[in-house]
């Protein structure tokens, strides 16, 4: 009651039931299917955790607040505190009115703090109408984000330029039964534990942080925390496996100081392969995440003898596309094909090894190919999760008496819908690649005298199929980039090869 900022504190909301971890059983069903339950549940553990190893240290929280009341407390912080540099200092901090502003893109307005004048400043970037209602950006993030934090989805999650900051979590893991399950958990879990895992211990430092981010809420003195609430967010790549569902050590793919997500997976795959889970977030967008998964794909699909060669292949510190097979292996130190050969071992001690993330060029026809018929069959898995289709979801939202506006239901409902599409579109991807390499495969078949050409003249082929793709403008950039670049350099090799076999003399004089 004496605290300077008990004004600011009796204004903030008494309840927060917009925010998911407050949502009743019923609300979160409406969820259901999407691995932001698990993210919802990890942050309840995660603050619970938090009270009681702070009661531990310091027992005068248990005479300030409860555990539902900390709770509150934590969950105003996370939605409401501003990222600040003050006189040179990073930090953060809740400004009263400041928290008051919804949530708009583009951003019309940003803030700072004004050294000179020792005050938080929010200043226009372009003109406001006299009455209208001035807005803040959140930044550019996943509606999951927008959910999770603040209790709330956009309905068209676009920046200006069209593209759409919504994710899912594909998961990847390695069935028990593979006939190559020694070697390639050996390559899929490479580089874990040796000290480059960006694993995250959130035991008795984070307990320490959160006392001092939330006890000025809850006791009503002022406080500096990091959960900045409002900064662009980065997407972690990917989280290691874990069999425990309350991992401390969890990679999160939050702010720097949200509580993590723990491991726990919506099944993609085997429930058996739960140890050599990966978890890689993607949007539409070939952005490093989506290479990664594509990488991954590859490794997964890999028969025996891609993989030794995915395996053993060192990573240079250099470039050396373009070169010949015989120079790329003289750059890299060999002497002799034989990657068992004591140049080769050698090698292998002083150089820079791939993992699983790493395979971001084709390896083969064949391997895209399985690596493409492994997405649809992820795809299709995580789609079958919930309870409806997407052209459900679209439907639904346009009951605004069933769904109305700004309900948790409705909320709910845009963001499993932002999910599928990214699914939809992966599917998407696969089919139509499936469908081009289809095409190419018959070249080649054409190439090697196994098929008639003239059997398929009134089929086009791999030129006219990309050049229709061109002219279709419901067709992804990212998709047709896809086909034309990777898919195209995979049918140029091939059929290269063949005319190789079958003209020595090419052979020679390349």
């Amino acid at each position: 009651d004496e605290s300077f900022f008990k004004p600011y504190y009796d204004i903030l909301p008494k309840t927060l039931s917009n925010i998911p971890i407050f949502w009743s059983e019923e609300e979160l069903d409406y969820l259901k299917g999407s691995y932001l339950l698990s993210q919802i549940a990890d942050r309840m553990d995660a603050i619970t955790d938090d009270y009681y190893s702070i009661c531990q240290v310091a027992p005068q929280l248990e005479e300030i607040a409860t555990l539902e009341e900390f709770q509150w407390a934590r969950m105003c912080v996370c939605s409401r505190n501003f990222g600040l540099q003050i006189d040179g200092h990073r930090t953060s901090a809740l400004v009263p009115h400041a928290d008051m502003l919804n949530h708009h893109r583009p951003r019309e307005t940003k803030w700072s703090f004004d050294d000179e004048l020792q005050a938080f400043t929010i200043t226009t970037l372009q003109p406001i109408l006299a009455g209208a209602e001035v807005y803040d950006s959140y930044g550019q993030k996943c509606n999951h984000r927008f959910l999770l934090n603040y209790g709330f989805a956009v309905e068209d999650n676009r920046e200006l330029d069209g593209f759409c900051p919504n994710e899912v979590p594909i998961e990847l893991s390695i069935p028990y039964d593979d006939p190559l399950y020694s070697a390639r958990y050996e390559f899929w879990t490479r580089g874990e534990g040796d000290g480059s895992s960006s694993g995250v211990n959130f035991s008795s430092a984070h307990a320490n942080h959160a006392l001092s981010s939330v006890m000025g809420v809850a006791a009503g003195r002022s406080t500096n925390n990091n959960e900045s609430s409002h900064t662009t967010e980065t997407v972690v790549e990917l989280t290691p496996p874990s069999t425990n569902t309350n991992d401390s050590t969890a990679v999160a793919d939050h702010a720097p100081n949200e509580a993590p997500r723990g491991t726990r997976a919506m099944s993609m795959g085997s429930e058996e392969s739960a140890s050599s889970v990966k978890r890689v977030r993607v949007c539409v967008s070939n952005n490093e995440n989506t290479r990664i998964l594509f990488s991954m794909l590859r490794v997964l699909a890999a028969n025996e003898e891609d993989l030794k060669a995915m395996s053993t292949a060192p990573t240079l510190p250099f470039g050396d596309s373009g070169c010949s097979a015989y120079l790329s292996r003289a750059l890299r130190g060999y002497t002799a094909a034989n990657p068992d050969s004591t140049a080769f071992v050698t090698m292998q001690h002083a150089a820079f090894y791939r993992t699983c993330r790493d395979i971001r060029n084709p390896i083969s026809l064949q391997n895209e190919k399985a690596a493409m018929q492994l997405l649809l069959t992820v795809v299709a898995s995580a789609l079958e999760a919930y309870p409806c289709s997407l052209p459900q979801d679209v439907t639904d939202l346009m009951d605004m008496v069933t769904y109305p506006k700004y309900s948790n239901k409705r909320h709910a409902k845009i963001q499993v819908r932002g999910e599928k599409e990214v699914l939809h579109h992966f599917a998407h991807v696969a089919q139509t690649v499936l469908e081009v390499i289809e095409i190419i495969e018959r070249e080649m078949a054409v190439e090697s005298g196994e098929r008639s050409a003239t059997g398929g003249s009134s089929t086009p082929g791999f030129h006219a199929v990309i050049h229709s793709m061109e002219d279709d403008d419901d067709l992804h950039f990212t998709i047709l980039r896809y086909c034309t670049d990777v898919l195209g350099a995979l049918r140029k090799d091939a059929i290269q090869n063949i005319r190789r076999e079958q003209d020595p003399l090419l052979t020679r004089n390349t």
